[in-house]
């Protein structure tokens, strides 16, 4: 049977890192080692933790700093690493500090990491899903299943759609971060991106699995099963700016693209990015096109 190592990067959320290892405690697979990182070493945190010890294999970070969400998941993974606790079939699996889990989650993921690279499930929101919630639209649903979780680079788009039930599994593109599984030996040097370690809408998780989908990994979408995401209203390890969300957003998916395919593919993607934002600007009655523009500068001056 293949290593299973869940890892939690939390910030600020006590009441969300107690829940979810209760949760942990009580599975029905007991077959697994816990990494927590206390980014920003918060005190209620760690008391919450030290109460803690019915996981055999359990391991307690902490960074004095809040890192930003890629540089808490690199610390975990340089943690893996150099303390040498995989083998050579273990999984990670990324989880965020807010969410429910049934008791089943972990043997579920042992099941799946017999059969793909990497994987996710899907993603039942409370609250904001995303920019276009379609999750209560079963005919949009229907229609947009096909692209759940593709990267067009050419047209400088990707689509998410984690939210859609499916009783198929779909091969996907890129996985999301709120339950990112993988093979960590498959992949052991890959690491998140930093220069995606800013804003709100960073897109550190498309960016790394699709990075390992380029590696010939075997991403999958298990629709038919899910989790519950259910954030609070402060903490995280990301920091909330809404009103900037769609010049990270563009930013973002310019740096992916650039990355990832050059500069042909990525002055098609610029075009059809600045088309987008004409396209939402009439849909929200606001000029995005501006924030559009300053992530296209932005992004230049990186280069």
């Amino acid at each position: 049977m293949n290593k299973l190592i869940i890892c939690i990067p939390t910030y600020n959320r006590p009441e969300q890192i107690g829940s979810i290892f209760q949760m942990l405690e009580n599975q029905k697979n007991k077959n697994f080692s816990l990494i927590i990182l206390n980014d920003g070493a918060s005190t209620e945190t760690k008391k919450i933790i030290e109460n803690k010890k019915t996981i055999e294999y359990f391991y307690y970070l902490e960074s004095e700093k809040p890192s930003g969400l890629p540089l808490a998941r690199n610390k975990i993974l340089d943690f893996i690493e150099n303390n040498k606790i995989y083998d050579d079939n273990t999984f990670i699996a990324f989880l965020d500090d807010d969410l429910i889990i049934e008791s089943d989650f972990t043997e579920k993921i042992l099941f799946y990491s017999q059969k793909y690279d990497g994987f996710c499930f899907r993603i039942i929101q409370n609250g904001d899903a995303t920019t276009f919630d379609f999750s209560k639209n079963l005919f949009l649903q229907k229609i947009l299943s096909p692209v759940i979780g593709k990267i067009f680079p050419f047209l400088g788009m990707y689509f998410g759609g984690f939210y859609i039930k499916t009783s198929s599994i779909k091969k996907v593109d890129h996985l999301n971060g709120g339950c990112l599984i993988y093979n960590f030996s498959k992949n052991k040097n890959n690491r998140f991106d930093l220069n995606l370690n800013e804003g709100n809408f960073v897109a550190e998780d498309t960016c790394f699995s699709y990075g390992l989908k380029l590696r010939n990994n075997d991403l999958r979408f298990i629709g038919s099963y899910s989790f519950i995401h259910n954030p609070p209203n402060s903490g995280g390890c990301k920091i909330e700016d809404n009103g900037e969300r769609f010049f990270w957003y563009w930013k973002h998916k310019l740096y992916l693209i650039g990355k990832y395919h050059g500069t042909v593919i990525l002055s098609s993607a610029i075009f059809f990015c600045i088309l987008e934002s004409i396209i939402l600007s009439i849909f929200f009655r606001t000029n995005l096109i501006k924030k559009n523009i300053r992530a296209l500068k932005t992004y230049k001056k990186q280069l």
